[in-house]
């Protein structure tokens, strides 16, 4: 039985009156104002630390990376503004004639290569046609420079159904002529991942070229007919990037293809979301793409001497210098 004690009673009633009156009726409610979401950025370098010169110019490169606290690429990141530039402790961002350029895609010759995976086991019978739909969909929505390889896989070796070409025609062809009927039993995973990652080319990054590589991954599934080369799989595709487009089915093993995935994951919850899924993974691979930077401007050093550089975004709440929160280099100027 609780007791009533009017002290307390007491004590509250001026608690109350105290904290009623201490805001005005015209003041703001803050409690109820939107949060805003504060900037996050990854920031690194894709190429090397040792920073390419153009030495009758004068001229320091640095490619770097921008992503989101979710992994995804960010665009439309080459206000030089943004940025602050540290040469020898001196924001080369407020110097003029350090004429400081941050360019986008397409300012140096890229190319992109994506292989698709393709699991055409016996439990997607039925749905082979919603799957090539969604593949050429994929394809057409492809970007400039990007190439395409095409696997199927059961429980068997993959099966290379076409190599790498930029060419539509020759990869709607192969599309259009996967079986839809008979298919194989079991389901190997691991075996087409790790195929598909020692086809895939090595990734470059310079002010020559760009490469970048891809494995768009699609199955119903689990792992059935090697189970024990998991580890292999996630050696083989560690450095990769691999996305994974899931349908939705009863044997679905999704905390294992999130894992070979990196949280590059897409669910399809039915057949008819499938081709969704895949132009979600292509516009991911788009940004991507588009969020590396090519920074170059005229350093004033000289003599021969190695100077050390380092970039970072200026309103940036990722402030963990060990967290990809800038990108770094050296170079010498004993050739300006």
């Amino acid at each position: 039985m609780k007791l009533y004690n009017p002290c307390i009673a007491v004590c509250l009633f001026f608690l109350f009156a105290i904290t009623s009156c201490s805001k005005s009726p015209d003041q703001p409610d803050t409690n109820n104002e939107p949060k805003v979401d504060l900037p996050f950025y990854y920031l690194f370098n894709v190429g090397d630390y040792n920073l390419q010169t153009v030495d009758n110019k004068r001229q320091v490169n640095m490619i770097f990376q921008v992503l989101d606290k979710n992994g995804k690429g960010v665009v439309n990141m080459n206000k030089v503004s943004a940025y602050k530039l540290l040469d020898y402790q001196n924001d080369m961002t407020t110097s003029a004639e350090s004429n400081v350029t941050i360019d986008t895609f397409g300012s140096i010759p890229t190319e992109i290569n994506s292989i698709l995976l393709l699991d055409l086991s016996k439990s997607v019978e039925g749905f082979v046609p919603q799957i090539k739909q969604a593949a050429l969909s994929f394809i057409n929505a492809s970007l400039q420079g990007q190439k395409f390889a095409i696997y199927t896989f059961d429980g068997e070796t993959p099966k290379l159904r076409i190599d790498f070409t930029t060419n539509k025609t020759q990869l709607s062809a192969a599309i259009n002529s996967l079986p839809e009927t008979n298919l194989g039993t079991s389901t190997n995973i691991y075996e087409a991942l790790i195929t598909a990652s020692n086809k895939l080319p090595e990734e470059v990054y310079s002010t020559q070229r760009i490469v970048q590589s891809n494995i768009l991954l699609f199955t119903d599934g689990r792992e059935e007919a090697n189970p024990q080369n998991k580890g292999q799989a996630l050696f083989a595709i560690e450095d990769k990037n691999v996305f994974v487009a899931a349908l939705q089915s009863n044997s679905l093993d999704e905390s294992t293809l999130i894992e070979l995935s990196s949280g590059n994951y897409f669910k399809a919850g039915n057949i008819a979301e499938l081709e969704t899924k895949f132009k979600e993974i292509q516009d991911d691979i788009s940004k991507l793409s588009r969020s590396v930077y090519w920074l170059y401007y005229t350093s004033p050093r000289r003599g021969n001497n190695t100077w050390h550089i380092s970039l970072s975004i200026k309103e940036n709440t990722n402030l963990d210098l060990m967290g990809n929160s800038q990108a770094t280099g050296s170079y010498s100027s004993s050739k300006f």
